[in-house]
């Protein structure tokens, strides 16, 4: 080990080559190295042509590199070496340009590649195009980043990552909106509360449902027959707020009253005095005594003298 490292100091120490340096001269890397600046490069070994003497301007911006500087980084590696050409080096940084459209280009496939809708179900604008963008003339990726717990509707932030190999240069954000539609049950006239959905007041249409609140019905889902829990003006989307839950008991139809005694269920026939969902108060007439009474509705035709506790029976 020893003997090695006398020889690296040897070999180090015999170097005494002339560097010529260059007027001017550009780089694509963050790191300028004396290969980069000097006209005999290829005379040079790799030892001393891969020397950093100093760093890079940023993308399209001139640097200046001095003698002074140049002898002093091979001095500390060791290398006695002569230096002649230029007093200083105007070192150049390469640049490229990225145009706005590319830069949303790559936000927006993120978007789609990421969404849970099909393509042809959404609208997704750019609020703010990005300005011009300049990278290094080397190595670079752009990549575009969701916020984490994205619901992919309305307004959304999308980071644009610009990096190097092993190095993030900037980071910026990028805000877009994504509008989704789909097709969806309309009022298709005014609807009053209590009234029967049927083909005569509703209808199937492609509306935005960004922003409505609530479950909405398409085409695979039936609300014919169903009633309307409150007034729904003509044209609005119907959602389920307006339903009331189906009706399992009908004023002046026949039910079933269910009543548990010591664990014994006893049932009696019965007459519905008001319609009634599940779970509703209702008014019956016992059919056996003819007295009045008020139960819960729990099942078809069905109602419990005491409130229930599970579903349907």
């Amino acid at each position: 080990m020893k003997i090695l490292f006398l020889l690296i100091i040897s070999v180090a120490s015999l170097f005494s080559a002339e560097i010529i340096l260059r007027e001017s001269a550009s780089v694509k890397n963050r790191n300028i190295t004396v290969g980069d600046i000097a006209v005999n490069s290829i005379e040079l070994s790799d030892a001393v042509a891969n020397l950093v003497v100093s760093k890079a301007a940023p993308s399209g911006y001139t640097v200046l590199v001095g003698r002074p500087q140049v002898s002093a980084i091979l001095n500390k590696h060791g290398f006695n070496a002569k230096l002649s050409g230029a007093e200083r080096v105007k070192v150049k940084t390469g640049a490229r340009i990225i145009p706005p459209q590319v830069l949303t280009d790559i936000a927006r496939k993120k978007v789609i590649e990421s969404m849970p809708w099909k393509l042809e179900q959404i609208r997704l604008d750019i609020n703010r195009m990005p300005d011009t963008l300049m990278v290094s003339d080397g190595e670079v990726s752009i990549t575009a980043e969701l916020p984490q717990n994205c619901d992919y509707r309305n307004s959304q932030i999308v980071e644009l990552v610009v990096a190097e190999p092993g190095n993030i240069i900037r980071r910026f954000p990028l805000a877009v909106r994504i509008r989704i539609f789909e097709d969806v049950y309309v009022a298709k006239t005014k609807v009053a509360r209590h009234e029967l959905f049927s083909d005569d007041n509703i209808r199937i249409e492609r509306r935005e449902i960004t922003e409505v609140k609530g479950a909405f019905f398409g085409a695979n889902d039936t609300i014919s027959g169903r009633i309307a829990d409150k007034t729904i003006l003509a044209g609005k989307i119907i959602t389920d707020d307006y339903l009331m839950e189906p009706l399992l008991v009908r004023k002046g139809e026949n039910v079933k009253i269910v009543s548990t005694i010591n664990d014994a269920v006893v049932s009696v026939d019965g007459e519905a005095l008001r319609d009634g969902a599940l779970g509703v108060k209702v008014p019956v007439r016992n059919m056996l005594t003819g007295k009045r009474v008020t139960a819960y509705v729990v099942g078809e035709s069905a109602v419990s003298m005491q409130r229930p506790k599970g579903g349907l029976l």
